[in-house]
């Protein structure tokens, strides 16, 4: 933590709204890390209406306060990056809390051991007491890895040609946990996005010929279980942001969604959750409701990009992209 009168070499930024007494335990976990390095937290408020600020004070962290309407996940943070001090940000959600003490110190080993390593991000793990389904999504990432992963755009016209599911695993990036280094934010801050911001930023980096790493020895606990609509809003604009930054090839095929992807993903969660003995009529609801929601939001959000052109789709989608744009 930051003592009297040192300066810190690494900031903490944490954007918050209503975060709830579970903000408690992200404070506690943050100011029980283990580092050789002097810290500071900045936290940023868009107009909490809970206990959240008055958790804030009572804890030695710099307060920033903007309105609601001015909250963006990509200029909100830039503001409070631009308000600290630190060589090294780490950036963290208000419902993450670090898995242990050392959860700081392996992301900015990364950025220590190579001068070329823009930024690195964390491992996720359900919260405990999360069913099935949740655990399952929140470990999917890590378990298509095989440790820790240096991404890279080694030859840009391969990446160029590439399926957008390809790309994305290259240019992944996750502002739930992550560090990035402040040269290289001053260079290339985050883009003035309301979605994928992280996934943007990652892109600028990597084509700049820097270096992201996956750092799995960094840990936070972060899951969500939100219900059908917000599954059905988080697909539709996860796909049609992530095809608006990735940019499909015309060389490549992109994979669409549909009734066949449905059953399959159903069928697949289903016959996973009976082989754990976890199989049940409330979660055999819940897979039915992220199956449906995954595929119908997929599909809506590929109508949506595929129809940017075209004013009469825009007419007929616009009031779908309103509506399914809120609350992410």
């Amino acid at each position: 933590m930051e003592g009297d009168g040192i300066t810190p070499r690494v900031s903490v930024v944490i954007p918050t709204k209503n975060a709830g007494l579970g903000f408690k335990q992200t404070l506690e976990m943050i100011f029980k890390q283990r580092s050789s390095s002097p810290f500071e937290v900045v936290v940023v408020d868009s107009g909490s209406e809970d206990e959240t600020v008055e958790i804030c004070e009572s804890y030695p962290v710099k307060l920033l306060r903007i309105a609601p309407e001015d909250f963006n996940h990509g200029a909100t943070r830039n503001y409070a990056i631009s308000q600290s001090r630190g060589e090294f940000i780490v950036l963290v959600v208000q419902d993450a809390v670090p898995a242990d003490e050392w959860w700081m110190a392996a992301l900015i080993e990364d950025l220590e051991s190579d001068p070329k390593v823009a930024g690195a991000y964390s491992r996720h793990l359900p919260k405990p007491g999360a069913d099935f389904l949740v655990r399952r999504n929140t470990r999917y990432w890590h378990a298509q890895q095989e440790g820790r992963v240096v991404q890279s755009i080694d030859d840009p016209e391969a990446f160029a040609r590439l399926t957008v599911t390809e790309k994305r695993k290259i240019c992944r990036f996750d502002n739930v946990s992550s560090a990035v280094r402040r040269d290289i934010w001053e260079r290339y801050p985050f883009p003035p996005l309301n979605f994928a911001e992280d996934l943007a930023w990652a892109l600028q980096v990597l084509k700049a010929g820097c270096l992201l790493v996956y750092e799995p020895a960094s840990m936070v606990y972060h899951s969500h279980d939100r219900g059908f609509l917000y599954d059905l809003r988080r697909a539709y604009i996860d796909v049609k942001t992530v095809l608006h930054i990735l940019r499909p090839s015309p060389q490549s095929s992109e994979p669409s969604l549909g009734v066949p992807q449905l059953i399959g993903i159903a069928r697949e969660l289903m016959l996973s959750a009976s082989r754990s003995g976890e199989l049940s009529l409330r979660l055999l609801l819940h897979i039915l409701s992220f199956a449906l929601a995954t595929v119908v939001g997929n599909r809506l959000g590929t109508l949506t990009y595929a129809g940017r052109g075209e004013g009469r789709r825009i007419r007929i989608l616009s009031p779908i992209d309103s509506f399914l744009s809120r609350g992410i």
